[in-house]
């Protein structure tokens, strides 16, 4: 063999060699070293879905309810400004008046006294419960005794989703108006867990993991 076609060859193999190389392919019985390789970021949490879903019918409000359903809208917004500002819910609607609304807006046109039955404001003349207030409930209240208001409310949340009301109306004969912390207004009876369990008892929400 030639001498110059004996070089072409060496050139030729080394060249492909170095090719192999290039392409990480192992031309070698050498252990290949182990690279390190960043775990890939974890991805956020995906929101839980709602666990109840409101019937569309539900959503429907009534006429006579309206000017109720216009408040909770200005009360959702004042709601949702005050726990920006102050990284917590209000303890009582009135924690909102005059700041981030008006007390008028507070106001059943059906509710002539202005407190409503079940959890009144301490404060201010006020129509609607605030269901996340921090009244605490006595020893005869059953599943609900030494609880707050919101302790229980939050622990419905884990049991219905964001259909708990955060406010609610009950100045309408047998229609509810609630103001969920979704932000979705609904009528329901005055027993809104019936709705989405019809066999629901006040405390099944505590054994909710």
């Amino acid at each position: 063999m030639k001498w110059a076609s004996w070089l072409a060859m060496v050139a030729v193999s080394v060249a492909l060699t170095q090719g192999c190389v290039r392409r990480g392919v192992n031309v070698t019985a050498v252990t290949p070293a182990v690279v390190a390789v960043a775990p890939p970021a974890v991805e956020p949490a995906a929101v839980a879905p709602e666990k109840s879903q409101i019937p569309a019918e539900r959503l429907q409000i009534p006429q006579e309810l309206e000017t109720c359903a216009a408040h909770f809208r200005t009360i959702d917004t004042a709601i949702k400004k005050y726990e920006k500002e102050k990284g917590k819910l209000p303890d009582w609607l009135s924690d909102l008046v005059p700041a981030y609304l008006s007390n008028d807006t507070l106001f059943c046109p059906n509710d002539s006294e202005h407190k409503n039955a079940y959890l009144p404001d301490p404060n201010i003349p006020c129509s609607y419960s605030y269901e996340f207030c921090l009244i605490r409930y006595g020893d005869d209240a059953g599943a609900l005794a030494g609880k707050t208001a919101q302790e229980w409310k939050k622990q419905q949340v884990k049991l219905f989703g964001p259909v708990v009301p955060l406010v609610r109306c009950h100045s309408h004969g047998e229609l509810t108006l609630n103001l969920g912390l979704d932000g979705k207004i609904y009528v329901s009876p005055l027993n809104w867990e019936t709705m989405f369990m019809p066999d629901y008892q006040t405390g099944m929400e505590s054994k909710e993991k």
